[in-house]
């Protein structure tokens, strides 16, 4: 017969002063945001709120958001992203556009092709391709995470059972 024994695990957590992690908090918060930037903020309760930095302190950050403002405070922020633009994936096909189109339209210049015709060809390979690149661009999202919070202490118990295998699995994150 095997008799397994409980398993007691210990773990010491020094706790530093609450100002001092609000302070260090902060210090990269403001190392990550300027104001007029455009941000996205995710709350501890999961929600995400879009607009641009007024302003921030040690304890609030301030966004304004279609004319009004909103104050989070810095210890409920977990992640701020910097949102993707379509701009880069229009200006790409607009470059690709007048490549192609000029491309084009130096090829066919050898026949008897109206210069209006070749201009029309440009004309539709720019807008062709630029709209292309910006619906290429909307459907990746490349949002850059400028600060995320960590230093939080996440411990897991699961139970392992097996064929004559009793236990636990530990398993902490910080």
């Amino acid at each position: 017969m095997t008799r397994t024994l409980p398993a007691v695990f210990a773990l010491a957590i020094l706790v530093s002063p609450a100002s001092a992690v609000a302070q260090t908090t902060s210090t990269r918060l403001a190392d990550a945001v300027t104001t007029g930037m455009k941000v996205s903020v995710v709350n501890d309760d999961g929600r995400r709120v879009e607009g641009r930095v007024l302003e921030h302190s040690q304890e609030s950050l301030w966004l304004s958001l279609d004319g009004s403002s909103q104050e989070i405070p810095i210890d409920r922020i977990v992640r701020i992203d910097k949102p993707d633009s379509l701009k880069n994936g229009a200006l790409v096909g607009l470059g690709i556009g007048l490549a192609v189109g000029t491309f084009g339209a130096v090829l066919s210049s050898s026949g008897n092709i109206e210069p209006e015709w070749m201009l029309a060809g440009i004309a539709y390979q720019t807008v062709a391709w630029t709209l292309l690149g910006t619906g290429l661009d909307a459907m990746f999202n490349h949002r850059r995470t400028l600060y995320e919070r960590g230093g939080r202490l996440q411990a897991r118990v699961s139970p392992v059972v097996g064929r004559g295998v009793r236990g636990a699995a530990v398993s902490v994150r910080w």
